[in-house]
């Protein structure tokens, strides 16, 4: 204590403190008093008893918890200049602070300070939003592509189209080219120093250097069939001209109108020889590489020091064979840190679970977890020389429901099948080969009809560009290519790939319809297969799939003969009750029977119904199966 402390309404006992120090004399000036770490109350040179604090212009306030985009600027906040950001969460005791400048994205734009999202198919310049506001231009399109859901996509192979395609605007088609379209035209005569081919498909495009006349297309300079030959790296597949694959190479002149042809591998690099810039060099000095690298996909040479790039971990590695870590039994990974026995598996997924109560992006997070250690443990086994087909098979893990999204847990639930998790190996810059058989080493990674009771959720690598592709037996069924994090294009095979389809998955999983499959996107899995359905077909319906029941068959999967042709036997719960309970004149359906024809339908119904009561009588509490895919009788 002070001496000469006061008593009465002051405490007598309290000696205020700064750290190890008293509280300085301060004359009662209360900034002086609060700068102090530990003086917080005080009058003239006296503590101040708690119960006398109440009103005494003396004590000195709590410090300000600066708010979001605000800084401390002589002990107190103030509001960031525009186009500066800040967190929130800055004391005003503890001394000044600075904002940062916000930097806009390229696919964003300058307004009022702020940066604001473009609209789709548009782009901004991005920067500095300190500065004046900006606007956001149309992306456009290169040549050979085509716009999609307001994306530029490449144009599938032996198609064409003009570059300046606006991906702002609606959608755009790629074009067959005018010979391949009219093969055999009905007239072929010289016009001028040109030909003019006359076809009976008038809706014919012309493309390249062909121009429209007279209901057919001219070409200004050709005056023979000459012009209709494949050129230089084209090849021929079912009379059409189709382009080399990356890595090989072909000769003008090819008849498409002639047998299949298939163009040349470029020479693979030698030893210590790598890809750059398209083409072979010698490595770096004290690096080497395995002969074998492919143009033009570049690549790196290795340090003299590391297994094909890699540091084996000692303890678990038999040696460095053929430039990959050979692991011990129960080992794997590409330097061998992975522990792939069972039990080893089991405590990766025990410890990536966690979170009892796991939010999305905790279940996220955990397929991450799952997926990085499977990618991996691919990446050793292909290392070895297996094939990615039978490496994707032998480092795929299995898990449960509970592993996956919201959305996934129900419809994999319903199939009743083992969920596992499998990956692809990054192939942004490989062409696929399906065109030439499903088992071909670019084909078919898994095969849906080979273990019907797990369904395998193969995750296409996340660089953009990189694909995977499904069969069943020696039917292709779907490729997916990776546009973005939650973004794919998706392809159905049909003596060739079809056009492509966008899916956007931000919302969770969506059902795709493919070759009489329902593939679940997200990643890639054959949620309903031939298989599944028994006497039927697999079909999209809202948010889960149902099984299209051949004439005499019924159940879930139509694997039950059906016992009558009444309506009363078909199960209406997700359908909105019957409408009728007899004859069904042949096989029952939904729309036969029921008051509505789709599950998704009679939920779209359900939504628009407020009041409970409502609720009840529409009969929207007897389904077993609801919006998202999310039963309502397990809560699953």
């Amino acid at each position: 204590m002070f001496a000469g402390a006061h008593t009465g309404g002051l405490d007598p006992t309290c000696t205020p403190t700064c750290g190890a120090a008293l509280c300085p004399p301060h004359n009662g000036d209360k900034t002086a008093c609060c700068a102090e770490q530990g003086c917080a109350y005080a009058a003239g040179n006296d503590c101040i008893a708690e119960g006398d604090l109440a009103g005494n212009p003396n004590l000195c306030n709590a410090p300000t918890t600066c708010a979001e985009n605000e800084h401390v600027s002589g002990g107190a906040c103030k509001a960031c200049a525009a186009g500066k950001v800040r967190p929130a969460g800055d004391k005003s005791d503890g001394g000044d602070t600075e904002c940062t400048t916000l930097v806009c994205s390229q696919k964003e734009k300058i307004s009022s300070n702020t940066c604001v999202a473009c609209p789709a198919g548009k782009t901004g310049t991005g920067g500095d939003a300190t500065g004046a506001d900006t606007t956001c231009t149309a992306t456009l399109c290169l040549e050979n592509q085509r716009v999609l859901s307001n994306l530029c996509r490449d144009c599938a192979s032996g198609k064409s189209s003009s570059a300046g395609a606006d991906a702002s605007g609606t959608d755009t088609t790629c074009q067959e080219p005018v010979c391949n379209a009219c093969p055999v035209p009905l007239d072929m005569k010289a016009v001028g120093v040109g030909t003019k081919v006359v076809c009976e498909d008038t809706s014919i495009q012309c493309v390249g250097e062909w121009v429209a006349y007279g209901g057919g297309c001219y070409h200004p300079t050709c005056t023979t069939l000459s012009c209709c030959s494949c050129a230089e790296n084209e090849r021929v597949w079912k009379n059409k001209c189709l382009p080399c694959r990356r890595g090989t190479v072909s000769a003008a002149g090819a008849d498409p109108a002639g047998a299949d042809t298939s163009c040349t591998k470029i020479a693979p690099c030698l030893e210590n020889q790598h890809v750059s810039s398209g083409q072979c060099e010698a490595c770096p000095s004290g690096k080497h590489k395995a002969a074998g690298d492919q143009p033009p996909i570049n690549s790196e040479c290795w340090d003299a020091s590391t297994c094909g790039g890699d540091v084996c971990v000692e303890a678990n590695t038999v040696s460095c064979k053929d430039h990959a870590c050979e692991c011990k039994s129960g080992y794997g990974g590409s330097t061998c840190d992975k522990d792939i026995t069972p039990s080893g598996v089991q405590k990766l997924i025990r410890e990536a679970r966690k979170n009892p109560f796991p939010t999305n992006a905790d279940i996220l997070q955990r397929q991450n977890t799952i997926k990085t250690f499977v990618k991996d443990t691919l990446k050793q086994k292909l290392k070895e020389g297996a094939s990615v087909k039978d490496a994707i098979s032998e480092t795929k893990i299995t898990v449960e429901t509970q592993d996956l999204p919201q959305k996934a847990q129900a419809l994999v639930a319903k199939s009743a099948k083992i969920p596992v998790i499998a990956v692809a190996p990054e192939n942004k810059d490989e062409d696929d080969t399906c065109d030439e058989g499903f088992d071909t080493p670019g084909c078919a990674m898994v095969d849906l009809s080979s273990n019907t009771e797990e369904i395998v959720i193969l995750t296409t690598d996340p660089a953009p560009g990189s694909w995977s592709i499904l069969s069943a037996g020696s039917a292709i069924v779907s490729k997916q290519t990776r546009v973005s994090e939650f973004v794919y294009a998706m392809q159905c095979w049909n003596d060739g790939w079809g056009d492509e389809e966008i899916v956007d998955t931000t919302g969770g999983a969506e059902l795709y319809e493919c070759n009489s499959n329902v593939v679940l996107i997200g990643s890639q899995a054959g949620i309903c297969t031939p298989n599944t359905c028994v006497h039927g077909n697999c079909t999209v319906d809202g948010t889960t799939y149902v099984c299209s029941c051949d004439a005499g068959y019924t159940g879930d999967n139509c694997e039950l003969t059906a016992p009558s042709s009444m309506c009363y036997d078909f199960d209406c719960s997700n359908y909105g009750g019957h409408k009728t309970l007899g004859h069904c004149g042949g096989a029952c359906t939904a729309s036969i029977c029921c008051n509505y024809g789709s599950i998704s339908a009679f939920d779209t119904h359900c939504g628009t119904l407020s009041a409970a009561a409502d609720y009840v009588e529409a009969r929207c509490c007897h389904r077993s199966v609801c919006l998202d895919g999310v039963s309502i009788l397990t809560g699953s």
